[in-house]
């Protein structure tokens, strides 16, 4: 939707007739309190925009209110564990700072607790392991993405992006799968 906007439509749940689907909107925090955007507009707004939503929403039996919740994007010097408290998902902190995709870190965090804890011996060592973990798997990777957001919210570098993005198909290419998750962000400093 823009560079601090975006959207989102995919299935929540899949009965034997029907579909429950998740359709939402998201705003960096940072970009809200600048602008005061109103997220219910800007909910209506995508889906006025969007035509694939607009036929999928004509079929709909029943709606909830719209609702707002904050989204706990990545933060450095991240602390993951905290005595018998080991955060992952959302709680962790370690959604995409740049996309806000989380699920699937959301999964793979809850699968580095579990090793954390099996091989563990006590309390204590399980929540230096899940942090150790953390740094090792999540931390140098939303850092660079982290910087790579300090970097776009200059109009020039987003501009200068697009523009070497034209011209070099090897970066886009590598630009195209580290937005989507295949590449990590750290290996564009590389």
């Amino acid at each position: 939707m823009g560079v601090s906007e975006y959207g989102w439509i995919f299935p929540a749940a899949v009965g034997s007739e029907l579909v429950q689907l998740n359709v939402g909107v998201g705003v960096w925090i940072d970009e809200y309190n600048k602008s005061k955007v109103n997220i219910i507009m800007l909910f209506n707004e995508f889906i006025q925009r969007n035509q694939a939503i607009k036929e999928l929403l004509s079929l709909v039996v029943s709606q909830q209110k719209p609702q707002a919740y904050p989204l706990a994007t990545a933060k450095r010097a991240n602390i993951v564990s905290n005595g018998k408290v080991f955060k992952i998902g959302d709680a962790a902190n370690i959604t995409d700072p740049l996309t806000g995709e989380g699920i699937a870190n959301a999964i793979v965090s809850g699968l580095y607790v579990t090793q954390a804890i099996n091989m563990s011996t006590t309390l204590d060592s399980a929540s230096e392991n899940w942090q150790h973990l953390y740094q090792l798997y999540f931390e140098d990777d939303l850092d660079a993405a982290l910087q790579i957001k300090s970097f776009r919210k200059f109009l020039f570098i987003n501009k200068l992006l697009i523009w070497f993005m034209n011209r070099n198909e090897t970066f886009t290419e590598q630009v195209t799968y580290t937005f989507v998750g295949l590449i990590p962000y750290k290996k564009l400093f590389l």
